[in-house]
């Protein structure tokens, strides 16, 4: 959890000098199929809700306008690079 912490206070840096604070999600979609992918549907949407939760929690005190959720499929070899 105190990654969670430390990230309030990045996150905080950043937004005070007037930067968006863009959070890179990885585990909201390439996740699914990678790291998560032993888990049944309402595993990975209960692991989902924490990490969510967690995201909240750190920018709490961030502005809305000052925030973007990036929810990144990452760069990985798949079928996809085969067409």
């Amino acid at each position: 959890m105190h990654h969670v912490y430390a990230a309030i206070a990045v996150y905080a840096a950043i937004a005070a000098a007037g930067i968006t604070v863009q959070l890179d999600c990885p585990d909201l979609a390439m996740g699914r199929q990678s790291s998560y992918a032993h888990m049944d549907t309402a595993e990975f949407r209960g692991r989902v809700a924490v990490n969510i939760e967690a995201l909240n929690h750190a920018v709490r005190d961030i502005p809305a306008n000052q925030l973007r959720m990036h929810p990144c499929w990452g760069n990985y070899f798949s079928l996809v690079f085969l067409r």
